[in-house]
């Protein structure tokens, strides 16, 4: 029995950007960038629950990363 070698097969059946037009190519954008950015925000925030053990300057840095991740999440829902 010989098992099949899926490695020259895309990771999905998504069309190939240079096949989308501009408002698929917009939605696959906001897709891939909104998953990343999702774990980002969570684990910030995760991260922020212990502030209390989190040295000031470490802390005005997660607040910041916090910030700019919801600012982003923002203007991918506004495109």
């Amino acid at each position: 029995m010989q098992i099949p070698d899926d490695r020259s097969k895309p990771e999905c059946d998504l069309p190939q950007p240079s096949l989308m037009n501009d408002s698929e190519r917009l939605s696959r954008l906001r897709h891939d960038l909104s998953n990343p950015l999702s774990a980002l925000l969570a684990e910030t925030q995760l991260l922020l629950l212990n502030e209390a053990r989190i040295d000031a300057e470490i802390l005005t840095g997660l607040r910041e990363i916090e910030a700019l991740a919801i600012r982003m999440r923002t203007m991918l829902r506004e495109l």
